[in-house]
């Protein structure tokens, strides 16, 4: 029992470490990325006395960015493993959220070669609904499936019932959600019906190429 608790706990820390490792990705990368094109366009435009201070401040946001690509490479090393390191830290959700979540795992979907990038945006895609639940939903129960067939793709689905809402429009979150499964080759659809919400991602597995920082 203590050897299974903890290869428990190490798993959990690896799936926050994947976690983690992306959150800086998607955040502190990028910005200091947009931070060191404004200094080279203030710098080309800048007075002679200031382009010195510009070109150190320019150094400083390229030594940062270095550092945290080195710092999310790390993070990657030690990703968690797919769908199962996706189900794990959604396990952890529901505990801390004290929502009660059915899950339906088929069609191949532990088989599916999901990247990091790719078991990120699924996380956060299935948080942000189940978010959106507890939000604007009565009850605190969802039903979450995953499935992968023939192997091509993998899709996820979350389902909660809901009075349906004429004037139902998406707001940020789902909006974001969508972003974030396009740029890993996916697609998000919404289904506002008469007795449930559905949320529905779709990720292309065969022909998408990601990219490295």
């Amino acid at each position: 029992m203590k050897r299974q608790l903890l290869v428990e706990e190490q798993k959990a820390r690896q799936d926050e470490r994947m976690l983690i490792g992306h959150e800086i990705h998607d955040s502190v990368g990028h910005k200091l990325t947009a931070l060191l094109f404004q200094f080279e366009a203030f710098r080309l435009t800048a007075a002679e006395k200031d382009k010195e201070t510009v070109e150190k401040l320019k150094e400083l946001a390229e030594q940062s960015l270095e550092e945290t690509r080195q710092a999310v490479r790390s993070f990657k090393q030690r990703e968690g493993s797919g769908l199962q390191g996706v189900i794990r830290l959604i396990r952890k959700l529901e505990i801390e959220s004290f929502m009660k979540i059915q899950f339906s795992v088929k069609h191949g979907a532990f088989a599916a070669p999901l990247t990091g990038e790719q078991s990120f945006a699924i996380y956060r895609a299935v948080q942000e609904a189940l978010t959106n639940i507890m939000k604007h939903s009565s009850t605190r129960e969802a039903q979450v499936i995953f499935e992968s067939p023939g192997g091509s793709i993998f899709r996820f689905e979350v389902m909660n019932a809901a009075t349906y809402d004429p004037y139902f429009q998406e707001g940020y979150g789902l909006k974001s959600m969508r972003e974030r499964l396009e740029k890993v080759g996916g697609s998000l659809e919404i289904a506002y019906e008469a007795q449930r919400f559905l949320v529905r991602g779709t990720i292309r597995l065969a022909d998408w190429s990601g990219y490295d920082d």
